[in-house]
């Protein structure tokens, strides 16, 4: 079933009521009308011209066609669907608007839609005027002249006995007797409404069961307990206090009031613990000593155990990691740009003694075994020398351990200083040193990313611990 749906909304345009000496006044011959229109599918129809066709029906819904017309151009609906024409604007097809007797009723107005905008109106509704268009009707009393007396408007009194209203009368303000008035008159008058049995407190549930001042006087504050918030009075500390005699003992303060519960300081070196109702002093011990629980009784002062040396008897191999970021340039005057690149950290050598270095803090004692040194070589025409040296970490002595060149064939790869076996002093931490050569030794001038040093992995061992 196809279901096509309009919304109408009519408001008629009323003159206005002028008493001159001559009255002559001329009313809007319009009615101004409304719809919202949907199509088949119950949507809006939006922003699009319309067709229609107005008809003024006399009598009843099939009755005599009055007045008939149609619009040049066609009305168009707003973003909403909402159409807005002005009857008695349009072409007429029949009859004057003009000539309308309103006052010969009833009327009924009948609209004829096509949503497309063309004359096949596929939508149509009738309904009856119920409100005489009173500027249209008062139109009808053509011109007075001549002088209006006060007995004549006094006279116009007795036509009117009643008006029905029927938007008035379903409003609140619709049952608003005279005696209501007068009581509100009355009640203005009174003042002080609370002693005439008016609204004198209020009770909010909500705000109730959220805080409770009850009992609250000045100087309290509010806690949450969990539920609301109440009113809490704090304990606040005096600024004075005065110890009673019962408070002191012998002129000591009593544990249980902070105090030692004695006179006596104890000894020097003394260490002071509680019994349980005062503090008590254990004699002082000898230097080396540790002190010992004793329980719930007094610690008392022991020696020191003797510690043992443990003798491995196959040493254990450790390794020290050297990663990449740890090699920067040397110091010095001489030019070398250094960096982190894919896989390594490389040198642009411009000198003879150039080149990049890695200070590894040892442990003391650690016997040094083996170097593996990794690296990257994009030329098999270039080479690096790595160097390994003790560093004296407060001075600038060094004593050389060893020293490996990488192989001639390029790519990645890593090469070992073995047969080491130095033992770690102290002050004293392990450094490794690479400069880049060519093949013969001789030329260090390259392009920046040809050599690198990927990392180190230094090997010792622990031949004793404590």
């Amino acid at each position: 079933m196809k279901k096509t749906f309009t919304l109408f909304v009519f408001v008629l345009l009323a003159g206005s009521l002028l008493i001159p000496r001559q009255l002559s006044a001329q009313a809007p011959e319009k009615i101004s009308y409304q719809a919202v229109i949907r199509n088949a599918s119950d949507q809006l129809v939006t922003n699009q011209e319309v067709g229609m066709r107005v008809s003024i029906v006399q009598n009843s819904i099939d009755g005599t066609v009055v007045y008939q017309e149609i619009y040049n151009p066609n009305p168009e609906t707003n973003n909403n669907g909402l159409l807005t024409i002005e009857i008695g604007a349009g072409i007429p097809v029949t009859g004057t608007f003009s000539e309308i007797d309103w006052s010969d009723g009833p009327y009924f107005l009948r609209t004829e839609t096509d949503p497309s905008g063309g004359t096949t109106y596929t939508i149509s509704g009738t309904s009856q005027l119920l409100s005489v268009p009173y500027a249209l009707y008062s139109e009808t009393a053509g011109i007075l002249t001549g002088e209006i007396t006060e007995s004549q408007i006094s006279d116009l009194g007795s036509y009117l006995t009643s008006e029905n209203d029927p938007l008035f009368d379903s409003s609140p303000a619709g049952g608003i007797t005279l005696e209501n008035i007068t009581d509100w008159s009355s009640a203005f008058s009174w003042g002080d409404h609370s002693s005439a049995g008016y609204l004198t407190e209020e009770s909010d549930p909500v705000f109730s069961a959220t805080f409770d001042f009850s009992g609250a006087v000045n100087g309290d504050m509010l806690q949450f307990d969990g539920t609301k918030w109440v009113k809490i009075t704090p304990d606040y500390a005096e600024a004075s206090h005065d110890h009673s005699t019962d408070e002191i003992i012998s002129g000591t303060l009593p544990v249980t009031r902070g105090g030692t519960g004695s006179d006596s300081p104890g000894s020097s070196g003394s260490v002071a613990y509680s019994t349980g109702s005062e503090y008590s002093f254990s004699p002082a011990g000898t230097s080396g000593q540790l002190l010992a629980s004793g329980g719930t009784g007094a610690p008392a002062w022991t020696s020191q155990p003797t510690v043992q040396q443990i003798n491995y008897s196959t040493p254990r191999t450790h390794y020290a990691i050297v990663g990449e970021p740890a090699f920067r340039a040397r110091q010095g005057t001489e030019s070398v740009v250094f960096g982190l690149g894919n896989g390594g950290a490389y040198i642009t050598d411009a000198t003879t003694s150039s080149g990049m270095k890695a200070q590894v803090p040892m442990p003391v004692g650690v016997v040094i075994t083996q170097v593996d040194i990794g690296y990257y070589d994009a030329d098999p025409d270039h080479r690096i020398q790595f160097y390994l040296s003790s560093h004296n970490v407060l001075g600038w002595a060094y004593t050389s351990l060893g020293s490996v060149a990488t192989e001639t064939s390029a790519g990645y790869g890593y090469v070992s200083i073995t047969g080491l076996s130095y033992t770690v002093p102290d002050n004293r931490e392990i450094q490794i040193s690479a400069t880049a050569q060519n093949n013969a030794g001789t030329s260090r001038f390259w392009p920046g990313s040809d050599l690198k040093v990927t990392g180190a992995r230094i090997h010792y061992r622990i031949s004793s611990a404590f």
